[in-house]
């Protein structure tokens, strides 16, 4: 059907959906947000999440142009320059396919920043390592990206930082940001404070 061809729909965790009122707000949509129960394979867990739904060929055609398209699990390519280089737009994808934590290091008993993102498309993840090393300036390490690894039946490529750098790029992420997903915002900060005395010297 033509609304089904032009709509796009959005899904985030049920604990999200205050980022999900964001949107709705800053697009002006009275549309509803909506709940129900998905799971990510057959044998899996289900789970609640929260849901909208923008209907619109302008809409569509628009996120087309950035390189958002249906299917774009395996071939994600962003297209423009403009995103490319956005600070915002990385970190609304570490926001949403990405992780910001502390990570135990069991061997020598001590807790250090990590920043994570995963994605099907090598050309994604490469776009993601290509920003980092060109924004974050006196990186401590090189980033590399894992080889794929099977997550919920599907091929992961994987960006894991740790350490130092980990802290390099969250803080360049997340300082200062007006744009962003609270809880992974509320992390970043944390990090920020917790480690400021070991990583800015």
């Amino acid at each position: 059907k033509d609304k089904d061809r032009y709509s796009i729909r959005i899904n985030l965790q049920k604990k999200d959906i205050a980022h999900l009122e964001k949107f709705k707000n800053f697009i002006n949509s009275k549309n509803k947000i909506y709940h129900k129960m998905t799971q990510f394979s057959k044998n899996s867990k289900k789970f609640e999440i929260c849901s909208i739904v923008i209907a619109g060929r302008k809409f569509v055609e628009n996120c087309k142009s950035y390189g958002i398209t249906p299917a774009k699990t395996y071939n994600l390519t962003i297209l423009n320059e403009e995103l490319l280089n956005s600070k915002d737009f990385w970190r609304g994808v570490i926001d949403g396919d990405g992780s910001v934590m502390i990570k135990r290091n069991i061997k020598k008993q001590y807790y250090i920043p990590r920043i994570v993102l995963l994605s099907a498309s090598l050309n994604f993840i490469e776009q993601f390592q290509n920003y980092i090393e060109k924004y974050v300036t006196q990186l401590k390490h090189k980033i590399f990206i894992r080889k794929p690894k099977e997550e919920k039946n599907c091929k992961m490529y994987i960006i894991d930082i740790i350490g130092r750098s980990a802290y390099q790029v969250i803080e360049y992420l997340y300082k200062d940001a007006e744009i962003y997903l609270d809880r992974k915002q509320n992390k970043a900060i944390q990090i920020l404070q917790d480690y400021a005395l070991k990583y800015k010297k």
